[in-house]
Order: C-alpha cells, then structure tokens, then sequence
C-alpha cells in the first residue's frame, strides 16, 4: 500500500474529513487532495505533522510497515 492509499484508508476508518485534518494539520485542503490522489508526495515536515496526528509511525504512513504503533 502507498502514502496515498494509507492517507486515504486512515482517513476514511477514522471518519474525518479532508477539510478536518487540513485544518487541524495546518496545510490546505487542495495540497492534502493531492496526496490522496498521489499527484504530490509529502514534504518531511508534513509526513511527520500527519503521522503525529494519526498517531503512527512514519515508517506506516509511507506503507512500509502494517504496524501503526509509534515507538516512544
């Protein structure tokens, strides 16, 4: 699974909307848009802004792994 299909299928388990998590992220909805639909990948600055939101690992969101958990 790639960035845009985990974006995507975290966003979608979790019931928020592209509006919610742009704001409560901090980048525009039209940039999270191009994410979900694999046109742009993220800046490392908004991979680690979207993995501390969702809670889970870089290493998931980019769907190296299937384990979300962060370790801390």
């Amino acid at each position: 699974m790639d960035f845009a299909q985990r974006l995507t299928e975290i966003m979608e388990i979790r019931g928020l909307t592209a509006y919610r998590v742009s704001k409560d992220v901090g980048i525009s909805d039209s940039l999270l848009g191009y994410y979900r639909s694999g046109k742009n990948d993220p800046s490392s600055e908004n991979l680690l802004k979207l993995a501390e939101y969702f809670d889970v690992s870089v290493d998931y969101l980019l769907g190296r792994t299937e384990r979300s958990e962060v370790n801390r």
